[in-house]
């Protein structure tokens, strides 16, 4: 036996199809604009941190062309590392260390004036303040040359720098020195490096976390 639809239930049935198409559409729609929102936003978001990399990396290439670092963008008012991104500084660094060149920088061992200098820049990445020692040792065998900067103030998100000058005669050109630096509750690091024939200070860069 056939059985037939109810001729008054078409209309209640056509109608809940209908109620269920448009729910169905609706959260598709829905579906897609948060999709696109989210993707809109994150390519926005994309974009922002390449700009500010970028421009990070610009001022830090201009930066590592200027031997005074008192006079260098990041040295300015308001202009320190806590004043910018981590996308900033990471492009700073990076252009930084591209555009050094250790030519560009005076005072070497070769220099007419006699004298080999080495400066020590150390970057303060953490919110806090710290105080350390700086210690720069030439080992020779004539002996010990030891410079050192105790009680050295590292503000938070700053940079400082300082400069160890030495007699050229104690310090011939191939020799090897050693920074080392000391802060907050017992931590430390050290470099190393040479006195190369170039008429140039060497530069020791520190970063602390």
């Amino acid at each position: 036996m056939m059985i037939r639809d109810n001729e008054n239930h078409k209309p209640f049935r056509n109608a809940v199809l209908k109620v269920c198409n448009w729910q169905h559409c609706f959260v598709y729609f829905i579906t897609l604009s948060v999709l696109f929102i989210s993707l809109f936003l994150f390519s926005s978001s994309l974009v922002e941190v390449n700009g500010q990399s970028q421009y990070g990396y610009d001022k830090g290439c201009d930066d590592a062309k200027i031997t005074e670092p008192d006079n260098r963008y990041i040295s300015k008012p308001g202009k320190g590392v806590g004043y910018h991104s981590d996308s900033f500084m990471s492009g700073y660094y990076d252009g930084f260390n591209d555009c050094y060149d250790a030519d560009d920088y005076p005072a070497s061992s070769n220099s007419t004036n006699g004298i080999f200098k080495i400066i020590v820049e150390v970057t303060n990445n953490s919110f806090n303040d710290k105080y350390g020692d700086i210690i720069v040792s030439v080992d020779q065998d004539r002996g010990n040359f030891t410079k050192s900067e105790y009680s050295t103030y590292f503000p938070a998100k700053e940079t400082t720098s300082k400069a160890f000058a030495f007699k050229s005669d104690d310090v011939p050109i191939g020799t090897e020195f050693k920074v080392d630096i000391n802060y907050g509750e017992e931590e430390s690091q050290s470099a190393s490096g040479e006195n190369t024939p170039a008429q140039r200070a060497e530069l020791v860069q520190f970063s602390i976390r």
